[in-house]
């Protein structure tokens, strides 16, 4: 890798949180962010006949140390 460039974080793991209800939603949502998830994009809401979807991406991100790119020569 060249220079001191950031590496771009591997996700590791993909889930959609979906609810009908906001209230059930949200503590979905909640219980992931407390589980080392984080939102991946922005939330939809979904509007239909028959109700509303609520939808949000999710992912873990790889959390193992950088591998040592060794002395800089």
């Amino acid at each position: 890798m060249e220079g001191d460039q950031a590496m771009t974080p591997r996700i590791v793991q993909y889930c959609l949180v979906t609810s009908r209800r906001a209230s059930d939603f949200e503590r979905d949502v909640k219980l992931l962010l407390d589980n080392g998830w984080q939102p991946f994009g922005s939330i939809s809401a979904i509007a239909s006949s028959d109700g509303g979807l609520y939808v949000q991406p999710m992912v873990k991100y790889d959390q193992s140390p950088a591998w040592d790119t060794g002395p800089r020569l």
